[in-house]
C-alpha cells in the first residue's frame, strides 16, 4: 500500500456528458468532467483514472471501482452507500460529507483528503490506509476496520460507537472522539494521544479522579 497508480498508463480518454444506470467502464481515463448531481446506481470503473472530476451530490450506490486512481476529484455530500473499492487511490480529493456506508474497501488509500462528516457507518475495511486526511465528525458507528492505519490525520469528534477494530495503528494523528471511546480495542495509540483520552475513558468508566 505505497500509493503507487493502480490504472495502467494506456488509457482512452471518456467523455461522456453522464453516467447511466449500472455503467461499466474499463480502462478510461475520467478528466476535467462535471459530473456532480449523477443518479448512475450499479456502476463499475475499472483499471481507470479520474482527475478532477466533480461528483459533488452525486449518487452512486454499489458503485464498484477496481484498480482505479482517483486524483483531486469533488465528491462532497454524496450516496455512495454499498460502495466496493478494492485496489483504488484516492488523493488530493474533497469527500466532504460523503456518504460510505456499508462499503466494501480492500487495499484503499485515502492520501490528502478532506473527508470531515464523511459516513462509514457499518463499513467494512480491510487494509486500508488514511495518509494525512481531515476525518473531523466523520461517523464510524458499527464499522470493522481490519489491518489498516491512520497516519498524520485529524480524527477529532469522530464517532467511533460499536466499531470493530483488529490491528488498527492510529499512532500519530490527532485523536479526540466525541463517542465510542471504550469501543477503540484493537487499535494501537501513543503516549500523547492516550493522555488526550484520559479523562474520557475514566468517565466512560465510571472512576472518579479528584487531586483535591
Amino acid at each position: 500500500m505505497t500509493g503507487a497508480a493502480r490504472a495502467p498508463a494506456e488509457l482512452e480518454s471518456f467523455s461522456a456528458a453522464a453516467l447511466e444506470a449500472d455503467f461499466d467502464h474499463d480502462l478510461v481515463h475520467v478528466v476535467d468532467l462535471d459530473l456532480s448531481g449523477q443518479r448512475a446506481d450499479g456502476g463499475a470503473f475499472e483499471r481507470c483514472r479520474l482527475a478532477r472530476v466533480d461528483l459533488g451530490e452525486s449518487r452512486l450506490r454499489r458503485i464498484a471501482m477496481r484498480d482505479v486512481d482517483l486524483e483531486t476529484v469533488y465528491a462532497s455530500n454524496g450516496d455512495w452507500t454499498g460502495a466496493r473499492l478494492r485496489g483504488v487511490t484516492v488523493r488530493d480529493c474533497r469527500l466532504t460529507g460523503l456518504d460510505l456506508g456499508g462499503a466494501e474497501l480492500r487495499d484503499v488509500i485515502f492520501e490528502n483528503c478532506q473527508l470531515g462528516w464523511a459516513s462509514f457507518r457499518f463499513a467494512d475495511a480491510d487494509e486500508v490506509v488514511f495518509r494525512d486526511c481531515t476525518l473531523n465528525e466523520a461517523d464510524f458507528q458499527g464499522a470493522k476496520i481490519r489491518r489498516s492505519r491512520f497516519t498524520g490525520c485529524r480524527l477529532l469528534d469522530v464517532d467511533f460507537t460499536s466499531v470493530e477494530l483488529a490491528d488498527v495503528d492510529l499512532r500519530g494523528s490527532a485523536l479526540r472522539p466525541a463517542r465510542g471511546h471504550l469501543h477503540l480495542r484493537g487499535a494501537t495509540i501513543d503516549t500523547a494521544q492516550l493522555v488526550e483520552l484520559a479523562p474520557e475513558l475514566a468517565h466512560e468508566l465510571g472512576i472518579l479522579v479528584d487531586d483535591t
